[in-house]
């Protein structure tokens, strides 16, 4: 196991001092029993105390646990779910070669289902695309819709189905604001001519 700590000087990979040891999200997982993902969004979930994020990469204190919730009256509940990101899988972090890997390892099934439908696009197969997005384009969570609509309307162009692209991208116009599904497209309608 790699240990790193952090000094005012940054990084450094030796022990001394009173600087805080710390772990790969990959190390991690594996100490504690779980996916790279679930380590990943217990981080970003604030479940993993002293967890520190440089870039893309999380960094975690060698001794960590992953933090449980408490009702009133001591019940132990599940840790509450990451906020959704539009597009998991461009916005994910995985090895090259291991999406297949990444998509199984998402806890969510609406995010799962994005996923799969990412994927099946980028691997030019438009139509298996347009078939998973057509599920998450009414979905009730902002950001699963507006990248159903997206990732609908794209695999539409694709397939030479023009009109339904043109409808999901007035659709993603019509999407309330949601600080939370925030894309390049800024909710802004898209005029095919």
């Amino acid at each position: 196991m790699t240990k790193y700590n952090i000094s005012g000087d940054g990084w450094c990979n030796d022990n001394g001092g009173t600087a805080m040891d710390y772990i790969s999200t990959r190390e991690a997982a594996k100490k504690l029993g779980v996916t790279v993902r679930r380590v990943q969004q217990c981080c970003s979930g604030g479940l993993i105390e002293g967890a520190v994020r440089f870039g893309d990469r999380w960094m975690v204190p060698a001794d960590a646990v992953i933090a449980e919730k408490r009702q009133a009256g001591g019940h132990v509940t599940a840790p509450e779910k990451p906020a959704r990101i539009p597009m998991p899988l461009i916005s994910g972090i995985f090895e090259p070669g291991h999406a297949l890997e990444y998509i199984a390892s998402l806890d969510d099934d609406e995010m799962k289902l994005t996923a799969q439908a990412e994927y099946e696009y980028f691997r030019g197969n438009a139509a298996e695309s347009l078939r998973i997005s057509a599920q998450l384009t009414e979905s009730s969570d902002m950001t699963v819709r507006m990248s159903g609509l997206l990732l609908h309307a794209f695999s539409a162009i694709a397939v030479r189905e023009i009109r339904t692209a043109r409808r999901d991208f007035y659709l993603c116009g019509e999407l309330p604001e949601n600080p939370a599904a925030r894309h390049p497209l800024n909710g802004q309608c898209v005029h095919l001519s």
